[in-house]
């Protein structure tokens, strides 16, 4: 499986731009070729291709396109095992409070709005660059969105029961957002469905990310099982 790390092979991490506006295209690569190599192209199908010959280690990704649309690609690249683990972020000429969430569903690392804030930018790539790195996945995980409840005590010593919804889920464990103040090594209770819970066992907090806006991203071990999981 590709995880969304740097190929040692060529140096330096590797990032696909799908975009097509020339002008665009020439404004990203000026902007972060001094630490990334960058390739594009204007043409979705053979970003598909490119990615499956050469796969990057991350995905900008424009909406509107002929033929094929930004969020089709999108869908597509996440939902494979091959390329579900390479960030993909939206940068798009479209309203972000429309767009931006219908993105993230589809798998998006996050929604960029033109004109772009590279600050932003910069960042949130070299932190997914980082998550990537230390998180070598040795099963395939699906960008599923579950509803669940989690259980358990936060950093604080104070108990807490708050519903999330699933990023990624995987045999074995899952990622998700969550407004709660968690360490390394929490362990939840964990409850499918909103409304008609089922208690299905206990996991273990073993990834910790900041996103943008604040948004803390945590992954999940599995360490019981008490009823049937999402994935099996």
């Amino acid at each position: 499986m590709t995880t969304a790390t740097s190929n040692p092979s060529r140096g330096r991490p590797k990032i696909l731009v799908v975009d097509d506006d020339d002008a665009i295209r020439k404004l990203i690569n000026s902007r972060l070729s001094d630490n990334y190599d960058v390739v594009d192209t204007a043409n979705p199908k053979l970003a598909l291709e490119m990615v499956f010959q050469d796969p990057p280690d991350c995905i900008l990704l424009d909406l509107r396109m002929p033929r094929h649309s930004g969020l089709e690609l999108c869908q597509t690249l996440s939902s494979l095992s091959f390329t579900q683990q390479i960030p993909i972020f939206v940068i798009s000429g479209k309203s972000r409070e429309i767009y931006r969430e219908i993105c993230l569903g589809l798998g998006a690392r996050e929604f960029f709005e033109k004109p772009v804030d590279f600050h932003r930018l910069k960042l949130c790539i070299a932190e997914a660059l980082k998550a990537g790195a230390t998180d070598r996945r040795s099963e395939p995980r699906l960008h599923l969105r579950t509803g669940m409840v989690l259980r358990g005590i936060d950093k604080y010593g104070d108990y807490f029961q708050t519903q999330i919804t699933t990023d990624n889920v995987s045999a074995s464990g899952f990622g998700c957002v969550a407004n709660i103040a968690m360490e390394k090594g929490t362990v939840v209770e964990l409850e499918l469905g909103l409304g008609s819970e089922r208690l299905v066992g206990r996991a273990r907090l073993v990834r910790i990310e900041q996103r943008p806006q604040d948004q803390m991203f945590y992954g999940f071990q599995i360490i019981e099982k008490t009823g049937n999981w999402i994935l099996e």
